[in-house]
């Protein structure tokens, strides 16, 4: 009897602990965090899992799904927005915006702590005086060059474009490529052309083309002139290679200058991890002074405008606050080779600290195409371009897509 009674104790208390089990799941706050950049999976994978450990009130779904930014659109479509969003600076930051998805962060201390100059290139895309979105790393568009190839040959890094030139046909009298070109890849073909329009469409170009003041006839003849210099300089059979191409031949030394942005230095190292990669701003004026550094935010933290729910909203806050520690800016950054958007924080890759000058100084511009809205297909024409070297018709079919876009939204 004694035995029974124990037995019917044990049970009792079991399913005491378990319901107390069930009752602090069901206190769990979920969030779901959704992220467009698939190389930083990785990373937040680890930063996920450090919060939650830190909070474990808190689940947070992670979603990282393929063709993301479509996936994100669909979804404002259904109202089905995430609590935490990270994305890039891109047209889909200002097509949320004017769709009111995204939380205001002006004045709140995250913003304060966010680099000028990169919020005020969130505001200029998403055409407010607003911040609706925190700058968390950015990104930069210029040359990689192979440090022993120019150090074996004695060319130094250019200041001009004449010597910018001048060092590419050094190159090509000694027999190595000057330039791997991944043209196969429409938007490859933007890591010159992106810097280029940036040092000579002016700075209020896309202000005046929304004010039909000027067209991209007149405001990138001179960008359109400049890339078409570049064209003597396309490896052989460059017409058919790719992005995954263009790393792996970059990194075993096929070429002394790989026109990409940073982000493609993890790919390469990852295919030969000693390859000595050096990088500089592409020096598209010949007044140095005048060189403006191609830079965007690689990637902001958004939270939803349509949290209802006001433990969920917190917990939101909370992850972003996290995320925003210099210590976890830091893992990121240290495994992702990104630029710092965060006021005080260093660029931690000494290969990017030839940069440095250019965002202290606030001679950074965004990328053109974070402007262009996608339904111009802007790296589709330049790829056309690039391919049939028609100028007319490149500047011309650049005007009407523009045209057809912008009518579709009145």
């Amino acid at each position: 009897m004694k035995k029974k009674a124990w037995l019917i104790i044990c049970l009792i208390g079991l399913t005491a602990m378990m319901a107390a089990c069930g009752k602090e799941d069901s206190h769990q706050v979920e969030i779901e965090f959704f992220q467009t950049k698939s190389e930083a999976i990785p990373t937040f994978r680890k930063l996920i899992a450090k919060f939650q450990e830190e909070h474990p009130d808190i689940k947070v779904i992670e979603s990282y799904p393929p063709d993301a930014e479509t996936v994100l659109r669909t979804r404002v479509f259904k109202r089905q927005m995430p609590e935490v969003i990270g994305i890039g600076g891109s047209y889909l930051f200002s097509e949320l915006i004017g769709a009111e998805q995204l939380k205001n962060f002006d004045h709140t201390d995250l913003a304060a702590k966010s680099q000028e100059g990169y919020v005020q290139i969130l505001k200029d895309v998403g055409l407010t005086e607003h911040l609706y979105g925190l700058p968390f790393v950015a990104n930069a568009s210029g040359v990689l060059y192979n440090q022993d190839l120019f150090k074996d040959h004695q060319v130094k890094v250019p200041e001009t474009w004449d010597e910018f030139i001048a060092a590419a046909e050094t190159f090509q009298k000694l027999k190595i490529d000057p330039f791997y070109f991944t043209i196969k890849d429409a938007w490859t073909t933007l890591g010159a052309m992106n810097p280029i329009v940036a040092n000579t469409q002016g700075t209020d170009f896309f202000e005046k083309r929304r004010n039909q003041e000027i067209t991209f006839v007149e405001g990138y003849d001179e960008a359109a002139d400049k890339l078409a210099q570049l064209f003597p300089f396309i490896q052989k059979n460059g017409y058919g290679q790719g992005y995954a191409d263009g790393n792996l031949a970059f990194a075993n030394g096929k070429s002394a200058m790989y026109l990409q942005g940073i982000w493609a230095i993890p790919e390469i190292k990852k295919a030969n991890p000693e390859v000595n990669i050096g990088v500089f701003a592409m020096p598209v004026n010949n007044d140095p002074t005048n060189n403006r550094l191609v830079s965007g935010v690689d990637l902001m933290l958004a939270q939803s405008a349509e949290i209802t729910n006001k433990k969920k909203e917190e917990a939101a806050d909370q992850l972003i606050k996290f995320l925003y520690q210099e210590e976890n800016v830091s893992l990121y950054l240290e495994e992702q080779d990104a630029i710092p958007a965060i006021k005080g924080m260093a660029i931690q890759n000494k290969n990017l600290l030839p940069l440095s000058p250019y965002i202290q100084n606030n001679q950074v511009v965004d990328f053109a195409d974070h402007l262009i809205p996608s339904g111009v297909a802007f790296d589709a024409q330049v790829q056309t371009y690039v391919i049939n070297q028609d100028k007319a018709a490149f500047l011309t079919t650049m005007d009407r897509e523009w045209t057809k876009v912008m009518n579709r939204k009145e």
